[in-house]
């Protein structure tokens, strides 16, 4: 009885932060495309060809061998999500060993889950001529991947699968850059990636005792399912090393074409799991040995991949005016393929879970419009793939696929200081919809619905 039970436990744990490890904002899967002002009006259009600014650090270092001067970058996106939970069916889901039948989950159904944040990014690069010819350096600070899944308190209906997820991460990215000939630039970088993690969800400790032992066992202690929640806490975080690099070709004056790529990481978020447990269970822990050992707080580790990227890029002048951008991006998410958690308490052993998510391309295309020596408009499209099958969907992680509309804005203030604002609207395709079961969880189906505002502002400043 003992070993199951472990089991039992461990899985309350992994479902919290299987695919918890994710954000569902605004980029497919978890990943943050909107890492510059001006790319951002453009849908990321032609992002690793444009290299207009110093943001192009992050989409292709080779990129600025075409600055001028010293360049200093710094931007930040509110990124406003709006998206609701509709449940179709919400139950207890007992093991027959507990002799109950199935109840209908308790607590709130429609359930908003979207959070805005205010995700920054600085860049600043360098030519470095006094070393030799052709020689630039840049560093970039950006967010990456990130998450943020908030259903409120325990109050709601799927509690018992997600609470709060989040995800943070911040890169430190020095690169450097060499124009090699006239028509081709090299450039290359080291990413230095920390991520934090926190993962929270309630824990019905009826319904697990019941499933463990039997009800009428349980009902000794007072213990029945969805009678006595507590709650389950994840926290961690990593340091972990990547790399990018890049080049540009320049064929003709006007053409521009970029070849991009960053490398995928392991990350191993190192920290603590604790748990709230009600009196009643504490009891029958103490009272009955095969209950001890679970539920202790302890330390924990979660391992799991983080995708490589790889990208295709077009910047075309048509007229001196007008500028047509074009970008293929694949995204390797095949590589989040397990999530494994470990615990230092021996009585909960590993437990690692088996994922399904498939590698995307995201295809943009986009123009530049210079209204003036001055001022620019931005226009693009995107269509951004979700890495999720339907049957793999959670809480945690409500994606799906989504179409960006965006539009732009550049002017030079004055000599040497520039802005860039830019709004993209994101529509989510089709209706999202999720299925879960467990003995210990409950099942629970449903679908979600939400669109995504990200509203993007930047100052460039060349000396």
């Amino acid at each position: 009885m003992k070993r199951g039970f472990s089991k039992a436990a461990v899985s309350v744990l992994a479902v919290v932060t299987l695919l918890g490890v994710a954000e569902r904002v605004h980029a497919a899967g978890f990943q943050i495309f909107d890492q510059s002002p001006s790319g951002e009006g453009d849908a990321f259009a032609g992002a690793a060809a444009v290299a207009e600014d110093a943001s192009t650090i992050f989409f292709n270092p080779a990129g600025m061998t075409y600055l001028n001067g010293y360049q200093a970058q710094v931007g930040i996106n509110v990124i406003m999500p709006d998206g609701t939970f509709s449940p179709s069916t919400a139950k207890t889901a007992p093991t027959p060993i507990s002799g109950l039948a199935p109840m209908p989950l308790t607590g709130q159904g429609n359930r908003d889950f979207g959070e805005g944040v205010a995700a920054p990014h600085i860049y600043a690069s360098a030519p470095l001529g006094f070393v030799t010819s052709g020689l630039w350096a840049g560093l970039g600070i950006t967010a990456p991947f990130g998450l943020v899944t908030d259903y409120g308190s325990n109050s709601w209906i799927g509690r018992y699968y997600a609470e709060r997820t989040q995800l943070k991460t911040i890169d430190v990215n020095p690169s450097l850059a060499y124009k090699a000939t006239g028509w081709l630039s090299l450039g290359a970088g080291v990413d230095v990636l920390h991520g934090s993690g926190l993962f929270k969800n309630a824990v019905d400790f009826g319904s697990i005792c019941s499933n463990a032992a039997g009800a009428g066992l349980c009902g000794l202690f007072g213990l029945a399912p969805q009678a006595d929640d507590g709650q389950v806490k994840l926290t961690g975080s990593d340091t972990t090393v990547g790399w990018n690099a890049g080049a540009i070709l320049q064929p003709f004056e006007e053409t521009h074409i970029g070849l991009a790529y960053r490398s995928g990481y392991t990350m191993r978020l190192s920290g603590t799991a604790s748990f709230t447990v009600p009196t009643a269970y504490r009891t029958l822990q103490a009272t009955v040995p095969a209950f001890g050992g679970n539920f202790l707080n302890t330390s924990a580790l979660a391992k799991f991949n983080l995708p490589a990227t790889a990208s295709l890029s077009l910047s075309q002048q048509l007229t001196p005016k007008w500028t047509l951008l074009g970008d293929v991006s694949w995204t390797e998410w095949s590589r989040f393929n397990a999530f494994t958690v470990t615990f230092a308490n021996p009585s909960q052993p590993t437990q690692t879970t088996v994922e399904k998510w498939h590698d995307t391309v995201r295809e943009s295309i986009g123009a530049t419009y210079a209204a003036s020596d001055k001022a620019k408009l931005r226009f693009g499209v995107a269509y951004d793939p979700t890495p999720v099958p339907n049957a793999y969907r959670t809480l945690n992680i409500p994606d799906d696929s989504r179409v960006w509309l965006s539009i732009g804005y550049g002017m030079q203030l004055w000599d040497g200081l520039s802005m860039d604002a830019a709004f993209s609207h994101l529509f989510v395709v089709g209706n999202s919809p999720v299925s879960l079961s467990n003995a210990n969880q409950g099942t629970i189906a449903g679908t979600f619905s939400s669109s995504v505002n990200i509203l993007t502002l930047g100052l460039k400043y060349v000396f």
